[in-house]
């Protein structure tokens, strides 16, 4: 690792790090760009998975990460928990679903993977402030 991974300021004024202590916080800095990225991937694949039930072991398993440690750098980065996200991705294809395809409600629903109509209406609603056959009607 080299010396332009490290941030400015990184050692006290005081400190001539060794190549070891260099090595480390490139190491440190190195991590820490990819930890983004890994919560990036994780959060692409909920998006076109959305339908599945997914957990923190697949989620894990997909970026070589333990669950629990995935789970603390994804409620730090996104600032919510696996089941807020999906959802919220669940119900951004819904709102895709309903502008492009003439699918019923409980079949937008199914599709993505909340299986009772009434409990998907509620979720809509709650997120969107309308129906989503209030949604449809609107767009045309």
């Amino acid at each position: 690792m080299t010396n332009e991974y490290l941030q400015e300021n990184e050692f006290p004024a005081f400190c001539r790090p060794c190549r070891f202590c260099r090595e480390a916080a490139a190491y440190r800095s190195w991590m820490e760009r990819n930890k983004r990225s890994e919560v990036e991937t994780v959060c692409e694949y909920i998006r076109e998975n959305c339908e599945q039930h997914l957990t923190w072991e697949i989620l894990g398993d997909l970026v070589y990460m333990s669950p629990s440690y995935l789970r603390a750098l994804f409620k730090a980065d996104m600032k919510m928990n696996l089941h807020e996200y999906q959802m919220i991705c669940k119900l951004e294809k819904a709102k895709e679903l309903l502008e492009h395809t003439e699918k019923s409600v409980a079949e937008v629903g199914r599709d993505v993977g909340i299986e009772s109509p009434s409990y998907f209406c509620a979720l809509f609603r709650e997120r969107y402030g309308m129906t989503p056959n209030q949604y449809r009607r609107q767009l045309y």
